[in-house]
């Protein structure tokens, strides 16, 4: 983060990660104004990251730091990269749109 900021005048950061979520959030994407909070369903809030985040929500948040981080390194990868790339792709059509 710091170098970006040091790189570049007042650059407009997109905040990508994994998330956990009610049950029925499971499989979503949500876009939303405001960064990330880095580590914060594992109970290590470290830091805000963005000006605007996408979340894909991967698994159903248990409500305790360490059952979190057990179902996170448990979750099926395959999955987590089907959600990776429908974000991906969302952003390569919505530059493509503005073309």
């Amino acid at each position: 983060m710091e170098e970006i900021q040091r790189k570049y005048s007042n650059p407009f950061i997109i905040a990508i990660d994994s998330a956990l979520s009610s049950e029925e959030n499971v499989g979503k994407v949500i876009v939303s104004e405001g960064g990330i909070c880095v580590g914060r369903g594992v109970g290590e809030n470290r830091f805000m990251v963005g000006d605007m985040s996408i979340k894909g929500i991967v698994a159903r948040n248990l409500g305790n730091p360490k059952c979190n981080l057990r179902i996170l390194q448990n979750t099926n990868l395959g999955f987590v990269m089907q959600m990776a790339d429908m974000v991906a792709n969302g952003i390569y059509e919505s530059i493509e749109c503005e073309r």
